[in-house]
């Protein structure tokens, strides 16, 4: 597999910054964090909720984009930070509800289309079964749509691996961002996932009673929509170290904080 510190060309290119040479060359054949891939856990991108913690609201505002764990700014309500979306895959997770302090929130997770997690988060009837004294709580089934890449551009978070997550309510933009990637082809040739820069910005739901905070994506026009011929080797390997990942089941999403930004029930998922 090809190394993401392959040149330092590369690393200046892609990476946060310049690297020195020495450092560029010793990184080149060096094989230090191997044995860890399976302890890796993958941040995500989080957006402020009125539901979030108070202190977290009081720094960002409700509507911010941040990193999770960590709380680092991505972007606030009414800006853009662009995105390259390297690897896409699905999971399935089985919920707990919020109010159950007893329960541990996720109390399985599957990469598999045909397990039980999978076929009762696809099916309208089952995805959401009470439980508890009296039906209290309600338990959950839910397929969440995946993208790990990096932001992209000027950008002090720059290059670092970081998935967004699509689910429940936020459940049809994913579905819409996949088929506005698919539509993405020059000459009738799809342009790799990989290769394909987006532009995300906060957006605000209403449906009915129910507001949440959600992530809208645009094109960023024909001269921007693309990574550059410089930047191919580095994002090629890293898509390949994310599928070698996901092939082995090691790619785990960090959902502790998860529960604070739920979605309506109610809200439609397919």
């Amino acid at each position: 597999m090809a190394k993401r510190t392959d040149t330092p060309k590369e690393i200046a290119k892609v990476g946060q910054g310049d690297i020195p040479a020495w450092l560029a060359e010793a990184a080149a054949n060096d094989a230090s964090v191997q044995g860890m891939e399976e302890y890796r856990i993958l941040p995500r991108l989080k957006i402020v909720q009125a539901m979030s913690d108070s202190a977290l609201k009081k720094e960002f505002g409700e509507g911010s984009i941040v990193v999770t764990p960590g709380n680092a700014l991505v972007c606030k309500d009414g800006e853009t930070v662009s995105f390259v979306p390297i690897f896409f895959w699905t999971e399935f997770c089985l919920w707990s509800d919020r109010d159950d302090t007893e329960t541990d929130m996720i109390l399985g997770r599957s990469f598999d289309p045909t397990s039980e997690i999978a076929v009762k988060s696809r099916d309208a009837d089952q995805r959401q079964v009470k439980y508890g004294l009296d039906g209290k709580f309600i338990r959950r089934y839910v397929e969440h749509l995946n993208f790990c890449g990096i932001i992209y551009g000027d950008h002090e978070l720059a290059s670092a691996p970081v998935v967004q997550s699509f689910s429940k309510g936020e459940f049809s933009k994913g579905r819409a961002f996949c088929s506005a990637i698919m539509m993405r082809k020059v000459g009738g040739v799809q342009v790799p996932l990989w290769a394909q820069v987006w532009n995300f910005t906060p957006g605000f739901r209403e449906k009915g009673s129910k507001k949440w905070w959600g992530i809208d994506f645009a094109n960023p026009g024909h001269e921007n929509a693309f990574i550059t011929e410089s930047e191919m080797p580095t994002a090629k390997a890293l898509y390949e170290e994310l599928k070698a990942d996901f092939d082995k089941q090691r790619l785990i999403v960090d959902r502790r904080d998860e529960a604070d930004e739920d979605e309506p029930l109610d809200a439609p998922e397919m």
